[in-house]
């Protein structure tokens, strides 16, 4: 493995709903039509040899004949290479535009786009790769819903402790993803959470259980948990900003564990 190869999904999208997973894990899903041009390193959810990207498109409610703008557009490149040198051609491993001519959209989410791509590098196997892909029962929602509890807990008293230990299966792997030493990632992440806490007037609003929505994702080896309509399970505010975060659960050992962040 090379500590020093990233992989990246640039995104340009403008007045669209839409959904980026790789090998079935949600990568980015702003559900709002807003503009969007962004990076997002994707290291963590590679796989060794084959990986598959989707690409799902919608309209935002109303579609494009309630606003003033109907110019709805969408690109994505996936590239690869080493950290710090400026990507040639060959880099881009996967290119597409939508034409909206040729695949039309109605509100509802689309699969307008899949390919698979060979990973020159990877970093290893996850452990959402062996969690367990089998359905998910009413036991492990209520066992998802006690560990979001602790989650929230931990949040509303700004135990940086806590945290630390609810995150360190997801600490130990986006470390190796992203070539660091795990000490290095927990330090920022605590570093992170001790200054939100800091701020005037932190709370956290309170965890509206009734509203939680499980998907499983990864062929059922991760669930991703979010509010209705892909919305942030926890919020937190202070006068300096919010904080808005999913996550995404997988078996390890029979528990469910916060295995990434949600998209």
């Amino acid at each position: 493995m090379s500590s020093s190869f990233l992989y990246v999904i640039e995104i340009e999208s403008h007045s669209l709903n839409f959904q980026i997973l790789l090998n079935d894990v949600p990568v980015r899903q702003p559900l709002d039509g807003r503009t969007v041009n962004s990076q997002t390193n994707v290291n963590q959810c590679i796989v060794e040899g084959a990986n598959v990207v989707e690409i799902r498109l919608g309209l935002p409610p109303g579609g494009p004949e309630a606003r003033a703008d109907d110019s709805g557009s969408f690109q994505l490149r996936l590239i690869g290479g080493e950290h710090g040198r400026e990507p040639g051609p060959e880099a881009a491993l996967i290119e597409f535009t939508w034409d909206a001519a040729a695949q039309p959209l109605g509100e509802s989410m689309a699969t307008v786009f899949t390919k698979e791509f060979q990973a020159e590098r990877s970093f290893g196997r996850w452990h959402w790769q062996d969690s367990p892909p089998a359905p998910l029962t009413e036991s492990d929602s209520q066992e998802l819903v006690q560990l979001i509890r602790k989650i929230h807990r931990a949040l509303s008293n700004r135990d940086v402790s806590a945290l630390t230990e609810l995150l360190k299966l997801n600490s130990e792997e986006m470390a190796r993803a992203m070539g660091i030493e795990e000490e290095m990632l927990v330090m920022g992440q605590s570093e992170f959470f001790s200054s939100l806490f800091e701020s005037d007037g932190w709370r956290m609003e309170p965890l509206k259980e009734s509203a939680l929505v499980f998907k499983p994702v990864a062929g059922g080896r991760l669930v991703e948990v979010t509010r209705a309509g892909g919305q942030p399970v926890l919020r937190g505010e202070s006068g300096e900003g919010q904080y808005a975060s999913s996550f995404m659960f997988g078996r390890v050992a029979g528990a469910w564990h916060i295995l990434r962040p949600g998209s």
